[in-house]
């Protein structure tokens, strides 16, 4: 890898963006795509920037072949983030199966005897109200946004303030009595009826769960589809 490249990798990596490299196995030339649409350093054209966008999205790597040339497109993404609202016992084995996964976890709950049990020592916690909390962490199109708290007070200002941001998966614990009624608070608060079906609820792929960990995995399943459409 020659040291252009490399000091490139480590730059954007050090700025946390998503991009990918493209190296032109006919001269062994590396360019770069980011996150700006942008390519750098070669003027490819829409339909190019269109599959490195899909490759970053998919998150894979590939061999392509176009205008009779060959390129390798080598995707370096961000990890996925996810935002739990609510340090409740669902929250212990969501989070191991998160962290399986290598995503980037972060609890929010203003109630910091809570966030005190050892369960919660290896990630990052925040004690504070969840909508203060929310506008200042960088949420991106690899966030994902959670509530499991139960408790209108706290979930439902967390959702208003994830339905503005660029989360690619919010989703709400509880029933679908429980989200029938969410559904009119946040109606009567002024938001509209197509904003508010972006929140998955009752949360999780519908596979009948019944214990906490099936819960679990059911919305880290639901959370890998949203990301992989």
């Amino acid at each position: 890898m020659k040291i252009n490249t490399l000091n490139k990798i480590l730059s954007l990596k050090k700025e946390n963006k998503p991009f990918v490299i493209i190296r032109d196995l006919n001269t062994n030339i590396d360019f770069f795509y980011n996150e700006n649409n942008s390519t750098e350093e070669k003027n490819f054209d829409e339909n190019f920037k269109i599959i490195c966008i899909d490759a970053l999205k998919k998150d894979k790597s590939s061999l392509i072949n176009y205008n009779n040339k060959e390129y390798f497109l080598h995707v370096y993404n961000s990890p996925v983030r996810l935002i739990i609202i609510g340090a409740v016992h669902i929250a212990s084995s969501l989070i191991k199966i998160a962290r399986i996964l290598r995503y980037e976890v972060i609890l929010i709950d203003p109630r910091e005897s809570f966030l005190n049990s050892q369960e919660f020592s290896n990630i990052k916690t925040i004690s504070k109200w969840p909508d203060e909390a929310l506008k200042k962490i960088p949420i991106d199109n690899r966030t994902a946004i959670i509530t499991l708290s139960h408790d209108p007070k706290l979930d439902e200002p967390a959702l208003i303030e994830a339905l503005r941001s660029k989360a690619f998966y919010i989703g709400a614990l509880g029933s679908k009595k429980t989200h029938k009624k969410r559904i009119e608070r946040l109606l009567s608060l002024g938001l509209n009826e197509k904003i508010i079906n972006k929140i998955c609820a009752p949360i999780g792929l519908p596979i009948g769960s019944i214990s906490t960990e099936e819960i679990s995995i059911s919305i880290i399943a639901q959370i890998t589809q949203k990301l992989r459409e």
